[in-house]
């Protein structure tokens, strides 16, 4: 996950990190990592967000306050299916940047445009990586 953040982000980027509390995936050398869900604090929320209409509230907060990227690792993938509107959200305004078995990496920074497909959550990469 630490690889793919550095691979997929730039070193200015803020990035939110399906982390269920898991202060070790916050360590990324030159990136700036933030728990999702959060709280005031900054830590980790301490509770999954209740439905997709939260969830999508608070990425579009945090992302109103400076983040850039989300990242979800395989002990998140579940998010996807279980708040399905946030997938949808996601897809529909944002670009995955990174997709394989390991991590999904959304691009919050741009939008997608709009004669890009949808991406598909099959787990394998279907996005080349971002230009140097």
């Amino acid at each position: 996950v630490r690889r793919a953040v550095v691979e997929a982000v730039p070193a200015d980027g803020t990035v939110l990190i399906v982390s269920r509390g898991d202060d070790e995936l916050l360590r990324v050398d030159g990136r700036r990592m933030w728990h999702f869900p959060r709280d005031d604090d900054g830590g980790y929320a301490g509770h999954h967000p209740a439905d997709s209409e939260a969830a999508i509230a608070h990425l579009e907060q945090l992302r109103a306050q400076g983040a850039t990227h989300l990242v979800l690792p395989r002990t998140a993938f579940w998010w996807l299916e279980h708040y399905e509107g946030l997938s949808q959200h996601l897809d529909a305004a944002y670009r995955r940047i990174r997709s394989d078995e390991h991590v999904i990496v959304y691009d919050l920074a741009g939008a997608r445009p709009a004669n890009a497909p949808a991406r598909s959550r099959s787990g394998v990469r279907d996005v080349e990586k971002p230009a140097r």
